[in-house]
């Protein structure tokens, strides 16, 4: 599909990987509905947009664990931009350390990782005519590791979600995702506290520009649909199909 005039709802759009997502749209034409609770970066994103007072994004404070939250993401597309057309479920917690004695925190990576992704998927079968939908996830999906046992769970079930949700002939609809590696973010960057040294065995960082352009070409596919793409430095890879029956 052709993303020029479109409306894309990227959740956690503020910064980061959802900050590429958007100026990826945003370069193409399309206009954009950030919801994100890093109030003041959103707002300086859609202000920097916007400098030509031509209203081509708006920024929602929006917790995706909350089902009201999600749902004015697409209310407020409708009323500035007459409905969305794709929706970016980029928003996500890291788990830093292992978290499953935490019930706290593992509840709310669940909620956050997961439960949006899929209320924001039916939220946006109800909303959607002709449309697309990516799920931005993590190559954690494939190689869980054992001291991330949260986060590489919610990763491995938008994967199957994916795959199991975009052969239920949804009319018009794609449901399409992707898992980079490591990407350089200022969450990640934070983290190390600036040494990306840490990664030289994976071969660096990804740029998360390159990210939200490989994202672009999942979207602008007609044919794609149930796409599971992995991204690492110098390589780029298709899970394999599995088939509902």
């Amino acid at each position: 599909m052709k993303i020029k005039d479109t409306c894309s709802i990227i959740t956690g759009g503020s910064r980061g990987m959802g900050k590429a997502i958007v100026n990826s749209i945003i370069s193409r034409g399309g206009n954009v509905v950030i919801g994100d609770i890093l109030d003041e970066e959103g707002e300086q994103l859609v202000n920097s947009i916007n400098n030509n007072k031509v209203k081509r994004a708006v920024y929602v404070n929006c917790d995706v664990s909350k089902l009201d939250n999600l749902n004015s993401l697409f209310n407020v597309a409708t009323k500035e931009f007459n409905g969305a057309q794709i929706l970016f479920n980029n928003v996500g917690l890291s788990e830093l350390e292992n978290a499953v004695n935490d019930i706290d925190k593992s509840i709310k990576m669940y909620e956050t990782n997961l439960t949006s992704v899929f209320n924001g998927t039916l939220q946006a079968k109800q909303h959607f005519e002709n449309q697309s939908k990516l799920d931005p996830r993590s190559l954690a999906a494939i190689n869980p590791g054992k001291n991330i046992p949260v986060y590489s769970f919610t990763k491995n079930a938008i994967m199957s979600m994916t795959q199991i949700f975009s052969q239920l002939n949804w009319p018009n609809i794609r449901i399409n995702c992707v898992a980079p590696s490591f990407t350089r973010t200022e969450s990640l960057i934070e983290v190390f506290g600036g040494d990306e040294s840490k990664f030289e065995k994976i071969g660096g960082l990804l740029d998360p520009n390159y990210v939200a352009e490989e994202m672009m070409k999942l979207v602008e596919s007609e044919l794609d649909n149930g796409i599971v793409r992995f991204i690492e430095v110098g390589k780029v890879y298709d899970a394999s199909k599995i088939t509902v029956k």
